[in-house]
């Protein structure tokens, strides 16, 4: 697999699955509030870049520069999952240190993750808090951390890596504006290594408004809370593997 698969799997990796559609009786701001898909994001890949001003001499957005990721980062989310109109919702957390090469992604109780589901981690309730955390060994374990069960999902060589800070910057494009819990927020697609496109959206700060993707039918959303949103260094304590993790996952990635 080259080095821009595994990156663009890596942003796959990093959100994958939790559903959700409109309420036909919801508002639009109502619905951005709760981290639901609006009317928009169904037809995101239509979008026209037609939004872009100029503040002195800055373009923003500006075609020519996607927006890159702080090499240290945390942020909180919604997430939000539709599947056969059945919606799915939960919270989560970003924490991501590029500089040691390290990642995690908390999706909280209620999540529907497919690389946390069917592990055999938490039988009573597979819905539980659950991490993906990428190590400095380019290791990806897959944690219940309240049942202190763990598995090993793959590796490097597997194509798991922890994503780059400038993953947009081969492939992306820019697809339009849109006002996300009111921000204006620029989205740039990029094809995914699963689903056709991944988009990522981020205001003219560079502080991440929004993920959406589409995986055969599944809608999935995740839109960050702004006010959580720091790059401060983050303890390494966080990206610790658990005592517990010793095994690989019953069902690995590629299977």
């Amino acid at each position: 697999m080259s080095s821009s698969s595994k990156s663009t799997f890596s942003a796959t990796l990093l959100t994958v699955l939790l559903f959700f559609t409109c309420s036909s009786n919801s508002t639009e701001s109502e619905n951005e509030s709760r981290g639901y898909i609006s009317s928009h994001d169904h037809r995101q890949t239509d979008l026209k870049y037609t939004d872009a001003y100029t503040n002195g001499s800055k373009i923003w957005p500006d075609p020519a520069s996607p927006p890159i990721w702080p090499n240290t980062f945390k942020i909180e989310f919604s997430e939000v999952q539709v599947a056969f109109d059945k919606p799915q919702t939960n919270m989560g957390s970003w924490y991501y240190d590029y500089d040691h090469f390290t990642a995690r992604f908390d999706h909280y109780d209620g999540q529907k993750n497919k690389f946390c589901q069917g592990q055999g981690l938490e039988p009573d309730d597979s819905t539980g808090r659950c991490q993906l955390l990428f190590t400095k060994t380019g290791d990806l374990w897959v944690i219940y951390p309240e049942v202190e069960h763990c598995c090993r999902l793959c590796g490097t060589k597997q194509g798991c890596s922890v994503l780059r800070p400038d993953w947009l910057k081969t492939g992306g494009q820019i697809i339009g504006v849109e006002t996300i819990s009111n921000r204006r927020c620029a989205g740039w697609a990029k094809h995914g290594f699963i689903a056709p496109a991944d988009t990522y959206y981020a205001d003219e700060n560079g502080v991440p408004c929004r993920y959406h993707e589409v995986v055969v039918g599944i809608l999935h959303n995740i839109t960050f809370v702004t006010s959580s949103f720091s790059t401060d260094p983050i303890d390494q304590s966080v990206f610790a593997v658990p005592q517990y993790c010793t095994k690989k996952c019953r069902r690995p990635f590629p299977p």
